[in-house]
């Protein structure tokens, strides 16, 4: 994604860091989808760079960090302050196996995570930290789910295998439209 069409934007990986670095020249404007944008990044430890990138148009984040990070024995996710989601409507499998098999893998969504446009929100957080020793996953203030109808598999064996395991739901967490919570917390923090 480039605001100025001339690919002058770069995203590159070091192996030394296990880094992934998002890098260019001024603000890079991300279209309607980033659907499946660092999927299957087994790994990386790290993405930096998330500071230049305006999310404020996209619609979709479907599989967007899929298995990111899932190989990696420390693998930290920071979206930072300006990863606006507040014209999202799908989140499905977003954060799917992210940082599954780390150690210690903190996720922090941000001050910008709203999702009051989402509708699904299907495997969002399925298998995520899974083997992390302490896994924290706080939703934050933004997290209003009164639109979502899919919440199946949600948190499906997320941090399973914890030895303490924390979710805060927010106060936004609003389930009145939902039809589908089939194993919505099935082996969530099952070993906390």
């Amino acid at each position: 994604y480039s605001a100025n069409g001339d690919k002058s934007v770069l995203a590159w990986f070091n192996a030394d860091t296990s880094t992934l670095y998002i890098g260019g020249y001024g603000k890079i404007i991300a279209g309607d989808s980033l659907a499946y944008a660092f999927y299957d990044g087994p790994n990386i430890e790290r993405i930096t760079g998330f500071d230049m990138v305006d999310t404020s148009h996209v619609t979709n984040m479907e599989r967007m960090f899929w298995q990111c990070g899932y190989n990696s024995k420390t693998f930290t996710l920071d979206l930072g302050d300006h990863f606006d989601t507040s014209n999202v409507t799908r989140m499905y499998q977003m954060f799917n196996r992210c940082g599954q098999d780390s150690i210690d893998f903190p996720l922090d969504l941000g001050d910008h995570f709203d999702t009051s446009n989402v509708t699904t929100m299907y495997s969002m957080f399925m298998y995520c930290g899974q083997n992390s020793k302490v896994f924290t996953l706080n939703l934050g203030k933004k997290f209003n789910t009164s639109k979502v109808k899919n919440m199946a598999e949600m948190f499906y064996y997320c941090g399973e295998n914890s030895e303490v395991m924390t979710l805060d739901l927010g106060d936004q967490f609003d389930t009145s439209n939902v039809t589908d919570m089939n194993k919505m917390l099935q082996g969530c923090g099952r070993s906390s």
